[in-house]
């Protein structure tokens, strides 16, 4: 059992994955979706992500979270696949135990000796709206 992380967008969205996946309970089978909408591409993009994920893993459970879950939860609520949708206040623990609220800021991203260090709470520009 395992989880992974499939992330589109910001990189504040990268650093928030790699805390989603370090603090989820060990022994399920997670896809989690962190998914970006500064675009009608991006969206597209991450309806294409759930969908591949599910091909590829059709025993995990699929969460979405990030900015597009965020602005539309109900159309990515009903995707083939999808279990939970998350909006962005509550995605640092969407997986966690409990009501655990991990630290924002990961040790280490891909296994990078550098972190992104979130300064910003998600992506203000207008085209989100």
């Amino acid at each position: 059992m395992s989880v992974e992380t499939i992330t589109l967008g910001c990189r504040l969205n990268f650093a928030e994955s790699e805390t989603i996946a370090r603090t989820a309970p060990r022994g399920e089978d997670w896809v989690v979706v962190n998914s970006c909408a500064v675009t009608a591409e991006a969206v597209r993009q991450t309806r294409q992500a759930i969908r591949r994920a599910r091909r590829e893993r059709p025993d995990a459970r699929i969460l979405v979270t990030g900015c597009a879950a965020e602005l539309d939860p109900g159309s990515f609520a009903t995707m083939p696949g999808v279990e939970r949708v998350v909006g962005n206040t509550h995605k640092l623990s969407s997986l966690a135990p409990g009501d655990v609220m991990p630290p924002l800021v990961p040790a280490g991203l891909m296994h990078k000796v550098k972190s992104f260090v979130a300064v910003q709470t998600g992506c203000d520009h207008a085209v989100t709206r």
